[in-house]
């Protein structure tokens, strides 16, 4: 591979050699600035092109040592939430099984219980996982969203806004509320999919397996999406007609960081990488005019 090699010295001396690190950088912006639109191709094309912006992510980072202390603080967070709710599953699991059905004695039932017991453990695994998502979203969010703007720094130039106690405090009011709708929502989607399968055990559970499973997908794309988009000052409704409309690309993109978040030790580490990968995206769309930049610092007054 040819050492890439920037102009340097004094007028007419020979170009020089980028350091390693320098080097790694040049090459990752370079590919970044090729992607295509996010939009672009048939369904299956953005889908499949969306798989890989999570470990774009990755690569980002990689390429910026100076991002990885942003990512120790979420990474113990996921390892405490994941631990709770796991100790939770284990321990309250049974109870949840014995208030649908009780064991029963005769052995064909015991068969059927034995069914049901199963089944209903997929439905609340994907539960648990929805539920391991949303929290690791609001605690880490932080973390996440000041690794996000420091993605849009070094890649397009976008300085953050200088600190600001009354926008710090507007920006929490929204997050909450948007939080909320989007609870609300995913509350909506997955109670008639619960319903299905506590009344028509065996193909009501793969439903819920299945389709729960994608519709966690989505709103995992939705989240990693959300740090750039809140900071353009996006009301929901606008965040959601985004998303929705490129369905396919959002789908894609989460299902990335659903499977990379059911791997061991390695799921913890993935939602930083998900936050620049999302970010990344975002920046694609704004660079093909389909969103704006965030809001700009004033400049000093002189």
């Amino acid at each position: 591979m040819n050492q890439p090699w920037t102009p340097g010295g004094p007028p007419g001396a020979p170009p020089v050699p980028l350091s390693p690190v320098a080097a790694k950088v040049a090459r990752v912006h370079a590919e970044l600035a090729r992607s295509p639109d996010p939009q672009a191709g048939g369904a299956f094309a953005r889908f499949s092109r969306a798989l890989g912006y999570p470990f774009l992510g990755w690569r980002f980072i990689s390429a910026h040592p100076a991002l990885y202390r942003y990512c120790i603080i979420p990474f113990i967070l996921n390892l405490l939430i994941m631990t709770a709710i796991g100790v939770g599953l284990w321990h309250y699991y049974p109870d949840l099984v014995a208030w649908i059905w009780r064991r029963p004695e005769g052995l064909g039932l015991r068969v059927l219980w034995y069914v049901l017991y199963v089944f209903i453990l997929l439905a609340v695994l994907v539960l648990g996982y929805a539920l391991f998502f949303i929290l690791q979203a609001l605690l880490a969010s932080p973390f996440n969203d000041l690794l996000s703007e420091k993605t849009e720094e070094l890649l397009a130039g976008h300085k953050p806004l200088p600190f600001s106690l009354a926008r710090f405090l507007r920006n929490a009011v929204v997050t909450v509320a948007h939080e909320s709708m989007k609870l609300l929502l995913l509350i909506a989607i997955l109670a008639p999919l619960w319903l299905v399968c506590l009344f028509i055990p065996g193909i009501g559970s793969i439903l819920f397996a299945v389709l729960g499973g994608a519709v966690s997908a989505f709103f995992l794309g939705y989240d990693y999406h959300d740090y750039a988009l809140a900071r353009r000052r996006f009301p929901f409704g606008r965040k959601w007609g985004l998303l929705t409309h490129n369905f396919a690309f959002t789908l894609g993109f989460g299902t990335t960081v659903s499977l990379m978040l059911l791997v061991p030790v390695l799921g913890l580490f993935f939602p930083p990488f998900a936050a620049v990968g999302g970010t990344i995206a975002c920046l694609d769309y704004e660079r093909y005019g389909r969103l704006p930049p965030p809001p700009r610092p004033r400049p000093p007054r002189g």
